[in-house]
């Protein structure tokens, strides 16, 4: 099965790759962080099922991880590796600035079975 990612999904997730960036960048805490891959699911939570109207929102997953190797790690648990006010301004900033997006989530899995895409141009 081909999925095919359309230019108005690759500009959301590259600008919230870019606001995300700039929380930690702004906060000092950029290299706490080995990797921080996000996943933007078509998911809108809460919505009237009875009204059956279709989601026109997102929600966004994060995954911050910290690796000395790149090959094994652990994800960066809130108030420890990233501290809890930089993650909610992460949340705050995404969610107020960009109005296809419903909500912010933190995968905080072991493990983690990412498929990489590889976007030209970004």
């Amino acid at each position: 099965m081909f999925v095919f990612i359309t230019f108005t999904v690759r500009t959301m997730v590259f600008n919230e790759l870019v606001l995300l960036w700039q929380v930690l960048s702004s906060s000092g805490y950029v290299n706490s962080l080995s990797q921080m891959p996000i996943v933007l699911i078509p998911v809108h939570f809460d919505r009237d099922q009875v009204s059956r109207i279709p989601s026109c929102q997102r929600s966004v997953v994060l995954r911050p991880f910290v690796s000395h190797d790149f090959m094994t790690g652990l994800p960066a648990i809130p108030g420890r590796e990233l501290p809890i006010d930089v993650g909610s301004t992460m949340v705050t900033k995404s969610v107020m600035h960009y109005t296809y997006l419903y909500v912010l989530r933190y995968n905080l899995t072991g493990s983690c079975y990412i498929i990489c895409v590889h976007i030209e141009g970004l």
